[in-house]
């Protein structure tokens, strides 16, 4: 696990899986169909074996997709889902894919 990856865990995020379009935007919709938050991070270069370095013009396409269920960000921060500082139903809005 990277640092950014132990960040987002402690954040609330847990790592589904790596991605690409079409089946990417697809799975975002589904769990955000499912009340989850989504947010994707760039597939990071160093996280590839020695033995892929001609795969790294793919990494613009990948996406490791994370999610939470909504509202576990404001619970981290100390708000209360569905206050007015927090309202319900808030979900990360994904693009770039």
């Amino acid at each position: 696990m990277n640092q950014r990856e132990a960040e987002l865990q402690s954040q609330g995020w847990t790592r589904r899986f790596v991605g690409a379009p079409p089946r990417l935007k697809e799975m975002v919709e589904l769990y955000q169909s499912l009340g989850f938050e989504v947010h994707l991070e760039r597939y990071a270069p160093e996280d590839l074996d020695g033995g892929c370095d001609g795969c790294r013009l793919a990494l613009d396409l990948f996406r490791v997709v994370y999610t939470r269920p909504s509202g576990a960000g404001e619970l981290a921060r100390g708000r209360k889902p569905g206050s007015e500082e927090c309202p319900a139903n808030t979900v990360l809005k994904v693009s770039g894919f």
